[in-house]
C-alpha cells in the first residue's frame, strides 16, 4: 500500500490496543549510529516519514517532528492494514502489528507464511487463517522472531547493541499472548 492510497484513520480498538503495547517499546527519538533504520521516532524510520508527508503534499522535515495525529495515521495505514490485522483475532492481530513494525509489513507476511508452512510463491490470505488457532500462530511468529534477531546478530556485529532490547520485547509479547484466552 502506498501512502497516497491511506484511508481516512478510523481504526478498530483492537489497533490502540496493539499500538498500546508497541509504543511501550517503541519509546521515543532515537538516532543510533548502529541502527540499519537511521533516524526514529516512536518506530517511524525517517524514509517512511519522508514517504508519508510527500504521499500528503507536506514539505520533508525531520522524523523527529512526528505528531501523534500523523503516527496514528502511518501505524494504522503503512503497518496494521498491510498486514491484514484488521483480519485477524486479537492475538494474532497484537503480533503481526508488532511484527509489521519492528520488521516491515513484508516481512511480518513472510513469517506468517513460513509459519502456516506455504509452498514457496503462495502469497497470505486471510481466509488462510479460519481453522488455525491465532494464539499458537502468534507464539510461532515470536519464536520466528528470536531466531531472526540471533541470525541478524551473527551475520552483523553491530547489532548485538540491540538484541537484549529486542528479546526483552519478544519476551514481553509472549507472556502476553500466553496470559490470553
Amino acid at each position: 500500500m502506498k501512502p497516497s492510497d491511506m484511508e481516512p484513520l478510523s481504526p478498530p480498538i483492537n489497533f490502540f490496543k496493539a499500538l498500546e503495547f508497541t509504543l511501550r517499546w517503541e519509546g521515543g527519538w532515537s538516532d543510533h549510529p548502529d541502527d540499519l533504520g537511521g533516524q526514529t521516532m516512536k518506530g517511524v524510520i525517517q524514509s517512511v516519514y519522508d514517504r508519508y508527508r510527500t504521499s500528503k503534499e507536506l514539505p520533508q522535515q525531520s522524523v523527529a517532528q512526528l505528531t501523534d495525529d500523523e503516527l496514528m495515521d502511518i501505524y494504522y495505514n503503512l503497518y496494521w492494514k498491510p498486514a491484514y490485522c484488521d483480519d485477524m483475532k486479537y492475538p494474532l492481530a497484537l503480533c503481526m502489528f508488532d511484527t509489521a513494525v519492528n520488521f516491515g509489513h513484508d516481512n511480518a507476511l513472510l513469517f506468517l507464511e513460513e509459519i502456516l508452512a506455504l509452498d514457496v510463491g503462495t502469497k497470505f490470505e486471510p481466509s488462510m487463517l479460519e481453522t488455525e488457532d491465532p494464539k499458537a500462530i502468534a507464539m510461532a511468529v515470536c519464536g520466528a522472531r528470536i531466531f531472526y534477531r540471533y541470525q541478524r546478530v551473527r551475520e552483523n556485529d553491530t547489532q548485538k547493541a540491540f538484541l537484549r532490547g529486542w528479546l526483552n520485547r519478544d519476551r514481553d509479547l509472549l507472556d502476553r499472548l500466553s496470559r490470553m484466552l
